[in-house]
C-alpha cells in the first residue's frame, strides 16, 4: 500500500477545489489547473482536507494510481496557492553573477 496516497492533503486559504463528472479544478490566487481523475481512484474533499481512496476496482493499476494521484492533486494545490520558485545557488571562487530584470 502507498505511504505516499495515505497522506491527507491540507488546502490552503484562497484555494478551492470542485470535482464534477471526473474533473478536478483548482482554483486559486495563482491560476486555475484541472485534471481528469481516473476511474480507479475517487477523491474524498472536506472543507481543509482532501483525501485520495481506492475505489472498489482491485487491480495493479488502481493501486500504481493511487500514491501517483495524490502527489498531482497536492502539486495543484500548491502550485495555484504559492507558484513556482527556483532558488539558484553560486557556490565557489571567480564565479560571477548578477541579478538583471
Amino acid at each position: 500500500m502507498s505511504r505516499v496516497g495515505k497522506v491527507p492533503i491540507k488546502i490552503q486559504a484562497g484555494v478551492k477545489l470542485n470535482l464534477k463528472d471526473g474533473l478536478l479544478n483548482v482554483e486559486g490566487p495563482k491560476g486555475k489547473l484541472s485534471y481528469r481523475v481516473p476511474e480507479e481512484v475517487n477523491l474524498d474533499i472536506g472543507s481543509d482536507v482532501v483525501t485520495v481512496q481506492k475505489s472498489d476496482i482491485k487491480t495493479k493499476k488502481s493501486a500504481a494510481l493511487y500514491g501517483t494521484v495524490r502527489a498531482l492533486v497536492a502539486n495543484m494545490v500548491h502550485g495555484v496557492s504559492t507558484g513556482f520558485t527556483r532558488q539558484l545557488n553560486i557556490v565557489g571562487v571567480g564565479c560571477r553573477a548578477a541579478v538583471k530584470g
